[in-house]
């Protein structure tokens, strides 16, 4: 057997979410009604810089990012710009996936904000449709076939003259996209997001492959907009 001591972030990791949790306590202790005061908490980023690590040799990404960025909750905000400026470092960044350089500038994320990252290569493990989509899901009622179904058909995946995906959903194949094109691959990737029902979404280039039609392109911007307005999708009014 050999064991390998790779270099992991966990140090640095643990530096990021203190930082956040410290930021968050403070900004709730001001407040007598903490639940408006911690829906009302924006994220926040200045100066960002990040370095990568690699063979003894420390490199530094530019974001083209100068001054000061507050997101409040509850927005919906694309970020654009020329290729190689920093968009999905950024991305990645608000996501965790990427970890900033914490002793400079300020990347703040409340701490109780449960965020995912949606890359804009979809990964899928082995096993059923259904499995894949409701990985992850907090509440039972969240992956339901009917709110999965529903929410299907509002990304055009599901329609009268398309039932492969609504047969693969009731399917136990763990070899469903095998037959499936990468259009509709990408599309339950972002189906996937929604179904998950995480508080922040950070989705790179979700209107990327697949567009056909500008009614497919309306369709899901119209689903992350409904998203982001109704704090989740397709969900039963007690719930929202």
């Amino acid at each position: 057997m050999i064991l390998l001591n790779m270099p992991n972030d966990l140090m640095h990791r643990k530096e990021v979410d203190l930082s956040n949790l410290r930021g968050t306590c403070i900004g709730l202790s001001r407040h007598r009604n903490t639940m408006h005061a911690s829906q009302s908490m924006p994220l926040i980023f200045e100066n960002i810089k990040v370095h990568y690590h690699k063979a003894g040799k420390t490199r530094e990404v530019p974001i083209n990012l100068t001054g000061r960025m507050e997101v409040k909750q509850g927005s919906m905000v694309c970020i654009a710009g020329p290729y190689s400026e920093g968009r999905s470092t950024l991305l990645r960044i608000i996501a965790s996936a990427t970890l900033p350089d914490h002793t400079q500038g300020i990347c703040f994320m409340p701490s109780h904000l449960r965020v995912l990252h949606v890359d804009s290569e979809p990964i899928f493990f082995k096993g059923t449709l259904l499995e894949n989509l409701c990985i992850d899901i907090q509440n039972p009622s969240d992956g339901s076939l009917t709110r999965v179904s529903k929410i299907l058909k509002r990304l055009g995946l599901i329609t009268s003259h398309k039932k492969n995906i609504e047969r693969l959903l009731l399917s136990k194949s763990s070899n469903w996209w095998d037959d499936l094109a990468q259009a509709e691959c990408e599309l339950l990737n972002l189906a996937r997001a929604l179904v998950c029902n995480s508080d922040l979404l950070c989705i790179h280039k979700p209107l990327h492959v697949g567009m056909e039609t500008q009614e497919l392109v309306q369709a899901v911007t119209q689903a992350c907009r409904n998203f982001v307005d109704e704090r989740g999708l397709e969900q039963e009014p007690s719930e929202i």
